[in-house]
């Protein structure tokens, strides 16, 4: 059942409690922001390997749980954050987590959200679809795509197409000189044979900006919109040529798009690559007008993890007021997002 997004909420003023799912960058972001959301607190971490998380001493007196140590299935959570890579990560944990909790997740490989065909011609499931069917089976909520693209940019384009006149609306990222750095495309990197540690940078295309704001083109495709910079460390004996190939043709993340290759050693990346800034601009124009969104972070997985606690929030009352099934960024009203409830939220 889906609730009616104008009904009074339920279950809402009693404290929230999250369990994180992966305790990479965003799940170590998550941590550290929930301290800002004063309705809800961390629980549990699961985690691939239990003895880095203790080692590192971050869990701050959490309990902490392997994956496939099934103590975890005890914890009393409402919500869980799956914080894992969009590649590999979340297309098997989501559908196997959400049996157990409500989940909220920034799944962002956009090709993939709906029903798709792989380079076969073979129907694949879309993530919605599978997060869909088994949050319905198992009574449960999952909101999914939340992040800043997709989630906040998605909504943002949905205003814009609607309030100019169905005009179509872009997403640039990268704005300044050195890109921003792309966590779901590093850890697509990370992914490749022969590859030990990498970093992706999007640099957005400034003169396809202009051209919009200006109304001299309407539309753009994505090699006009952006080029993509890989930083990539290879594994004793890899062959640059095959990896660079690999990484040019990856569907879905650098195929048909401008996208260069460089190689460096692992103490150049260390030393000048751990930054994790990030920005991004959707753009709306029609002939009588124009709408923009901008956002900037110090910290791109600091960034994401706020969303997902924002959405993991709303996660928790629709399913205290009786929803379930999956639902993206376009299914929740704003105001599921706050910690105050009340009608008169001084808002406007």
């Amino acid at each position: 059942m889906r609730i009616n997004d104008t009904q009074k909420l339920t279950g809402g003023n009693k404290m929230k409690k999250v369990v994180i799912v992966g305790f990479g960058n965003i799940g170590k972001g998550v941590l550290k922001a929930i301290v800002d959301f004063p309705d809800m607190e961390v629980v549990g971490i699961i985690t691939r390997s239990r003895k880095r998380v203790i080692e590192e001493d971050q869990h701050e007196g959490l309990s902490v749980y392997e994956i496939r140590d099934l103590e975890w299935q005890k914890l009393d959570a409402d919500v869980a954050i799956l914080c894992g890579g969009s590649k590999d990560d979340l297309p098997v944990q989501g559908p196997y987590f959400q049996q157990f909790f409500n989940t909220v997740c920034s799944f962002d490989t956009h090709g993939h959200i709906d029903n798709w065909f792989n380079e076969k011609g073979q129907p694949q499931l879309g993530y919605f679809q599978m997060m869909n069917a088994m949050a319905c089976t198992y009574g449960h909520v999952a909101t999914v795509c939340q992040g800043w693209d997709p989630g906040i940019f998605s909504v943002m384009r949905a205003v814009f197409k609607s309030c100019l006149g169905n005009c179509d609306s872009f997403g640039f990222y990268g704005l300044g000189e050195s890109g921003g750095l792309s966590m779901g495309h590093s850890d697509a990197l990370r992914n490749v044979v022969g590859v030990k540690d990498a970093r992706q940078y999007t640099h957005a295309i400034h003169e396809t900006i202009d051209k919009l704001r200006k109304g001299e083109i309407t539309s753009a495709t994505k090699d006009q919109m952006h080029w993509r910079e890989c930083i990539v460390v290879l594994e004793e004996g890899a062959d640059e040529e095959s990896v660079r190939e690999t990484i040019v043709n990856m569907p879905e993340y650098f195929k048909g798009i401008k996208t260069t290759v460089r190689f460096i050693s692992q103490e150049e990346l260390d030393e000048k690559h751990q930054g994790m800034f990030h920005d991004g601009l959707v753009l709306g124009a029609a002939p009588f007008g124009a709408m923009e969104y901008r956002n900037s972070w110090d910290s791109n997985p600091l960034a994401t993890a706020y969303i997902l606690l924002a959405y993991a929030r709303a996660t928790i009352r629709l399913s205290s007021n009786g929803g379930e099934g999956a639902f993206t960024p376009l299914d929740i009203a704003p105001r599921f997002l706050l910690e105050d409830e009340g009608p008169n939220l001084n808002l406007v």
